[in-house]
């Protein structure tokens, strides 16, 4: 099991983001997606979806999580984000 710590999803945050998926290999399902648990609860998910046009690849990026003290949620984050690329170049996001 991999463990990830708040610090290391804050310092490698920009890493996942700014990926560069167009010099890499895009899944062939062309999708990645994860859970995220912390302290063996389920706290969200997160979600990337790829699509190639010939040089170029745009990623859907989404994440929700959802922090609750029982049945009651205290924190929600949710983020809706795209990035566009062509070849080794972000284009915008």
């Amino acid at each position: 099991m991999c463990v990830i710590t708040r610090r290391g999803v804050l310092a490698g945050g920009g890493a996942v983001v700014l990926a560069r998926p167009a010099g890499a290999a895009v899944p062939e399902a062309g999708r990645l997606a994860f859970r995220v648990f912390r302290n063996d609860s389920p706290l969200g998910t997160h979600s990337l979806v790829f699509q190639r046009r010939g040089e170029a690849v745009s990623v859907a990026i989404a994440v929700d999580y959802v922090v609750r003290i029982g049945p009651i949620p205290v924190f929600r984050y949710t983020l809706r984000g795209a990035e566009n690329w062509r070849g080794d170049t972000l284009i915008s996001v």
